[in-house]
């Protein structure tokens, strides 16, 4: 069980499901639970602030967490000798849904491109008079 880590995370209460789907999608948490509407009290121009902010619980494996610290997704706070802090940084936010978005235009890009040559293929086939025929495609 140590190769896995609990990581909490507030975030605004419009950007919580956003952050949280961004991350499961791109598989670094392998779940994420929202707690909606929790009040934070936080030290701010030296004084005490207090936001309604949304709590994401990640569930994540340690290779994975150092992946998205190295790499400034994710910073740490230290609260004491045991215990860290995970905060998602907004350069780690920003990443997450830039590589999402040119992996999803990455899918439908190739998704267009096989549709098309099927549809070049069907259509040829038939102009040969073979109205009869079926297309075998590997599943990858």
């Amino acid at each position: 069980m140590k190769n896995f880590k609990i990581v909490f995370v507030t975030s605004p209460v419009t950007e919580s499901e956003k952050i949280a789907k961004t991350v499961v999608e791109n598989k670094l948490a392998a779940c994420a639970n929202i707690v909606k509407n929790i009040n934070s009290f936080y030290w701010w121009e030296n004084k005490v602030q207090n936001d309604t902010e949304d709590l994401i619980i990640f569930k994540t494996q340690k290779s994975k967490l150092k992946k998205l610290i190295k790499k400034g997704y994710v910073k740490i706070k230290y609260l004491n000798r045991k215990k860290l802090q995970y905060i998602l940084t907004p350069k780690g936010f920003a990443e997450k849904l830039k590589k999402s978005y040119s992996y999803a235009k990455k899918v439908i890009s190739e998704f267009t491109n096989y549709s098309n040559k099927l549809s070049q293929y069907i259509i040829s086939e038939y102009e040969k008079g073979n109205k009869n025929f079926t297309v075998k495609c590997n599943s990858d």
